[in-house]
């Protein structure tokens, strides 16, 4: 990613030292002014924020904070102490993609907190005001109260204004590769998700979680979808939702022992993203997930090149064929990849992907799966150095 004509201000700091619970809210706009985020301690040093569009309430009050293993929770006895309001404004060039100049225009909120109790801990939540939305994440500094931390749930909240209408898969730990379903917020059961025949791998622990993109229209016909960006070395986010008071809580992704992160200090956590349109293509149009996503590291990009590709591994989610070959209905052989690279030439496709060539797919399903490929060696249906050889003939 090239950088280009980057512009910042830093336009106010505000410290705070001396007030146990600091009067006032913090307060920031997108450059256009459409979008308000407002941050609040109240006397109890518990942490909200709360989102207005055009002057009305998208994201009510809604809180902020962690419980952790063998530390205090971490969600109130909170005070501000510092605020830094800054204004960036940058264009960055894309690798590929729908257009090549990106504009990274945004509004930056920080508000550093500590603890007016032992352990005294101290974290800042920064927000980003997009003209499409805006992000949120917290950030962890180095620090004597923090060494090792185990995050054991995450009580971000985001809490809508009514009984919206939604676009929803469940909240599968293992996959994405559900239908969505259109439903009014307190209609949502990803419990009935749960035993889907051409799913092999499936795990839906909570009736009432989506996954996200989670995708909404209000009854005044504003669209909303919140996400997350940056998942940097944490746990995926999943969103449970209170029925009764329309409510999402953020739901982290478990390990095994039930734990959700594991990490140390310093750590950032991904951005908490609200994507708002007046219509449904601003949705597809928002850049707000690439803005808020890292730099591009790698110096070198003249490989990476936009490709279509056919493959054979729908056909497994059809039920026509197998990924295992002991089955007796494999569908990666040598046989059915040269049909497909057959295919793929006369139609105009670059590629083709070929899914369940090698060995271990009998034990893919289950919670012991680490191991059981090598990625080396193929099937006895499968010849690959005769699929590559006829894909290379094909061009």
């Amino acid at each position: 990613m090239v950088r280009l004509n980057t512009f910042i201000l830093v336009a106010l700091v505000v410290n705070l030292l001396s007030c146990k619970h600091p009067l006032g809210t913090p307060t920031t706009f997108s450059p256009d002014k459409n979008i308000e985020l407002n941050f609040s301690v109240n006397e109890d040093g518990i942490l909200s924020y709360t989102v207005n569009y055009k002057n009305n309430i998208v994201i009510d009050t809604s809180s902020l904070g962690f419980a952790f293993k063998d530390q205090p929770e971490l969600r109130k006895n909170l005070r501000i102490e510092k605020v830094v309001h800054s204004e960036t404004r940058e264009d960055w060039e894309t690798i590929w993609g729908e257009q090549r100049i990106v504009k990274n225009h945004y509004n930056q909120l920080k508000v550093d907190l500590s603890e007016i109790v032992e352990p005294f801990r101290k974290f800042s939540v920064v927000f980003k005001v997009y003209n499409d939305g805006l992000g949120f994440r917290y950030e962890f500094p180095e620090q004597e109260a923090m060494n090792d931390v185990v995050i054991m749930d995450e009580y971000t909240e985001f809490n809508l204004t009514g009984n919206h209408m939604s676009w929803w898969i469940p909240g599968d730990w293992e996959i994405y590769e559900h239908l969505y379903t259109k439903s009014r917020l307190s209609d949502i059961d990803a419990g009935a998700k749960r035993k889907n025949p051409y799913l092999a791998q499936s795990y839906i622990p909570d009736s009432v979680a989506v996954n996200t993109p989670f995708t909404m229209k209000t009854d005044d016909g504003l669209y909303l979808s919140i996400h997350e960006a940056n998942l940097t070395d944490y746990a995926g986010m999943t969103l449970h939702i209170n029925k009764e008071s329309y409510t999402l809580n953020s739901a982290l992704v478990a390990w095994d022992d039930g734990s959700k992160v594991k990490t140390k200090v310093p750590f950032v956590t991904p951005w908490r993203t609200i994507q708002i349109g007046d219509k449904a293509g601003d949705l597809i149009e928002s850049n707000l997930i690439v803005n808020l996503n890292e730099p591009n590291k790698l110096e070198n990009t003249d490989w990476i090149k936009p490709t279509k590709y056919v493959g054979i591994w729908w056909e497994m989610h059809l039920g026509v064929s197998s990924w295992d070959y002991a089955s007796g209905r494999h569908g990666a052989t040598t046989e059915n990849a040269f049909r497909y690279i057959d295919f793929a030439a006369e139609h105009g496709f670059d590629a083709v992907l070929i899914e369940g060539w090698n060995t271990g797919w009998e034990d893919w399903v289950g919670d012991n799966r680490e191991g059981i490929f090598d990625w080396l060696t193929p099937y006895p249906d499968f010849d690959i150095d005769a699929v590559v050889a006829y894909g290379a003939e094909k061009g």
